[in-house]
């Protein structure tokens, strides 16, 4: 059996997958399953599928569901999956390869778990948006006001989620899918979660690159995924993450019309954010979170 399942949901960005089953499929830990579900996904899919060639990924087709195909999703969970763990990864999103080494260490200690979410900005460096499940006033944000996981950052164990009372399910309208499902695990007090201070991937946002073709969606995720390979990528991308943090508490608390003193104060929070990150190897470690791999 398989140590991980990772389960990668499809409708329109079968062009896109070829990036983010590439970055699942160089993962430090390779214990793992990889089941592709598609909502209502074009046929292509199939061939991109086919083009990579590898064992583990499995690819369950279905007619367009409700919302976001949630059904489809619980089904696979319910009745296919074999991981002790259960990963997410968005068909346009990518994995650092550290990603399931770090999940699978967490997981090991609570029933839900997740990292930092990066978000890759078009205007600016990439910015992080922070999250820390340990902390009960951050799980009660999550609970009642807004998401802080992207459902690429997420997981939990199997036997966890067959315990939940739905599970995946038609997300009403208005609503985010994966914030949804979130708050059936953090509304359980039994519910182990934690966070790790740490980046392990990158999202590419919809909304910014609405006027992208999924071809020029490549480009970008394969450039990234250039650079994640070269030697020096962490350093670097630590700066950048911390420079386009800063920028983007700059651009929103300003469009809030926040005074100099409250828009000092949220920028140097978010600056701490990212400078409990640029020693993210050595929290690991000293957690005992991660004893190998890439950071």
């Amino acid at each position: 059996m398989p140590k991980v399942t990772v389960l990668v949901p499809t409708h329109d960005h079968c062009v896109t997958l070829k990036a983010s089953l590439g970055s699942a499929l160089v993962q430090t830990m390779q214990d793992l399953e990889i089941l592709v579900v598609g909502d209502g996904a074009p046929d292509e899919t199939a061939a991109v599928i086919k083009r990579i060639g590898d064992r583990r990924i499995k690819y369950f087709p279905h007619a367009k569901g409700p919302r976001t195909g949630e059904i489809y999703r619980h089904a696979l969970l319910t009745s296919e999956a074999q991981g002790e763990f259960v990963c997410y990864l968005s068909d346009d999103d990518l994995w650092l390869p550290n990603h399931l080494e770090t999940m699978c260490a967490l997981l090991s200690q609570a029933d839900f778990a997740a990292t930092m979410t990066v978000f890759v900005n078009l205007d600016f460096a990439p910015f992080v948006i922070p999250n820390y499940l340990q902390d009960s006033v951050n799980r009660e944000f999550i609970l009642k006001i807004s998401n802080r996981i992207a459902l690429t950052t997420a997981g939990h164990t199997l036997s966890f989620y067959k315990q939940l009372p739905y599970g995946w399910r038609t997300t009403p309208a208005g609503r985010w899918t994966d914030h949804y499902m979130w708050q059936q695990f953090l509304s359980l007090p039994e519910c182990r979660a934690l966070s790790a201070p740490v980046v392990t991937s990158l999202k590419f946002p919809d909304p910014p690159r609405k006027q992208m073709s999924n071809n020029e969606r490549l480009e970008e995720m394969e450039h990234w995924r250039k650079r994640i390979a070269e030697p020096d990528f962490d350093a670097i991308f630590a700066k950048e993450v911390l420079e386009g943090t800063i920028m983007h508490a700059a651009h929103n608390h300003s469009r809030a019309k926040l005074s100099e003193l409250e828009l000092s104060e949220k920028v140097e929070e978010q600056a701490a954010v990212i400078k409990m990150l640029e020693g993210q190897l050595e929290q690991l470690r000293n957690l005992d979170l991660l004893s190998q791999g890439k950071s």
